[in-house]
């Protein structure tokens, strides 16, 4: 199954919808609470995929302009491995 397949699945929205219930959903970054996607912070643990394994750590809610910012930036091994604090990003992300 691909990606993006697997973000039309039911397990998906059964993920993100079990996210919701249990975090705020809000920018992890600038705290936005208007057009939130739920971002994987990573696809694979050890070599094998996590897609339908996915636990609260694996995810972040980012509002779309924090989202395409960390991925259009190539920011993602970064903010997967937690390098940087929120005020950090805060303030990387005023200089766009």
């Amino acid at each position: 199954m691909s990606y993006s397949e697997y973000l039309s699945s039911p397990h998906w929205k059964r993920t993100k919808e079990a996210f919701r219930k249990i975090t705020k959903k809000r920018c992890f970054i600038c705290r936005e609470k208007e057009k939130i996607d739920l971002h994987h912070k990573r696809y694979e643990l050890h070599g094998s995929s996590i897609l339908g394994y996915e636990r609260k750590n694996d995810l972040r809610w980012l509002c779309r302009k924090c989202h395409y910012s960390i991925h259009g930036l190539g920011l993602e091994k970064e903010f997967a491995q937690g390098r940087f604090k929120r005020t950090m990003y805060k303030n990387w992300f005023k200089k766009l």
